[in-house]
């Protein structure tokens, strides 16, 4: 922390909150549960013999163990939720997916790479992996869309968590120093135009991630193997939440929901 600023006198200190942040944020970037062990597992040995490896070639690192341990055991975690050991997923649990059992999906509800083989659900469509990600995501081919795509948001919402510490720590700060005019025009002025924008951002990443669609619900109108899924049909009608952040600036959030806001394969304007 002082490469950013020295503390004063008897000022809340931000270095306690980032002894915790930091290493999760670099858990999340590093989220590996291979990777992660292999960190945990040397700043564990670091720990154990400090003494006998402080006057040794990596004698810097004994310096920075407990930092190091800590960042080795949220990527190790953070690995854990993405369901990567050394870049290969794990299915401990099962995967809510069937893979003996997929149809060819017919490209009349937004597919623009033609067909493509779906795998369906099984019997159980409630089917929730118990812990981090469902390792059959790992040979679908949206799977690069799909993790940055939870990643992004992620990082979204913990990034304002961590703004927040840092304006509420700010207003520690002048409430001590009894500096009443920077707690209005800086803390509570910050949190407004914080949450005002970001944290309608995560109220809508959060209102997106519990917001469930029948994905199951297919029909085959047309018989054969090719099938079209209600499922996949809401899921392009649903607003972005980009778009719906520009639309609240620009038009006061008067979102028009009849318009469609991505294009769908073989529709027209007024479809």
């Amino acid at each position: 922390m002082d490469t950013y600023g020295v503390p004063k006198y008897q000022e809340a200190n931000p270095a306690t909150v980032s002894i915790v942040t930091f290493p999760f944020f670099f858990g999340m970037m590093f989220g590996d549960m291979g990777h992660g062990s292999l960190v945990f597992t040397f700043a564990t040995i670091l720990c154990l013999f400090k003494n006998k490896l402080k006057d040794g070639p990596i004698g810097g690192f004994v310096k920075i163990r407990h930092m190091l341990l800590l960042m080795g055991m949220m990527s190790t975690y953070s690995g854990l939720i993405y369901n990567e050991f050394f870049a290969i997923p794990m299915n401990i649990f099962g995967s809510c997916y069937d893979l003996n059992k997929t149809v060819r999906k017919s490209p009349t509800v937004g597919d623009f790479a033609k067909d493509k083989t779906m795998i369906m659900r099984r019997t159980n469509s409630t089917c929730v992996y118990p812990w981090g990600q469902d390792p059959v995501w790992s040979i679908a081919s949206n799977k690069l869309n799909f993790v940055n795509s939870v990643k992004m948001k992620m990082s979204v919402i913990f990034g304002v968590l961590h703004m927040s510490f840092g304006i509420l720590m700010k207003g520690t700060n002048k409430l001590y120093y009894c500096q009443c005019m920077d707690l209005l025009t800086e803390v509570l002025a910050g949190l407004v135009i914080l949450y005002g924008m970001f944290g309608w951002m995560d109220a809508l990443i959060l209102k997106k991630f519990f917001l469930t669609t029948d994905i199951d619900d297919c029909s085959n109108p047309g018989g054969g193997e090719k099938v079209r899924c209600i499922g996949d049909l809401n899921n392009e009608k649903l607003p972005g939440i980009i778009s719906i952040m520009i639309t609240t600036v620009f038009a006061f959030g008067n979102y028009d929901e009849k318009r469609p806001h991505l294009p769908i394969f073989g529709a027209t304007e007024e479809e």
